[in-house]
């Protein structure tokens, strides 16, 4: 996630430098149109060196102990489990742990959503507010289909 905002940010770098050369060699009527632009993009400038600073805390902070997923399948309570982890946000191992207790296509279709969102938020296909929203979705989803088991 980190190189996905670093990677945004040098793109909204670069144009806004392109933005000040145009504004410097435009007329005097433009340069108000350019003004916004550029206090646009500053903004979004300033919320991408926020989300890099949150995500590299992120990094830093030492994560809680959690049991091991092996420890996780052998519970009395899959379902239960499979919460906790969404609760952790821990889709993934969410989903395998659904694979193992269940043979049913709807976990897979889940497991290629996850899959398919994080390779687009890592390309940059979609944004990140994109990328959240579809994480939301499969979750619940998730939640759906364990209810449905």
């Amino acid at each position: 996630m980190l190189d996905f905002f670093q990677k945004q940010l040098a793109k909204i770098e670069k144009e806004l430098q392109e933005l000040y050369i145009a504004r410097g060699n435009a007329g005097v009527e433009s340069q108000g149109s350019y003004e916004n632009v550029i206090a646009q993009k500053n903004k979004e400038r300033e919320r991408l060196l926020k989300d890099i600073e949150t995500e590299k805390n992120k990094q830093a902070a030492p994560l809680p102990s959690q049991p091991p997923i092996e420890a996780a399948v052998e519970s009395n309570n899959p379902k239960e489990t499979i919460r906790t982890l969404i609760n952790q946000n821990k889709l993934k191992e969410a989903i395998e742990i659904m694979k193992i207790n269940w043979n049913d296509n709807s976990i897979i279709l889940l497991s290629a959503r996850l899959r398919q969102a994080k390779d687009q938020m890592n390309n940059g296909v979609i944004s990140y507010d994109q990328y959240t929203l579809e994480i939301n979705k499969i979750r619940n989803s998730i939640l759906d289909t364990l209810e449905d088991l």
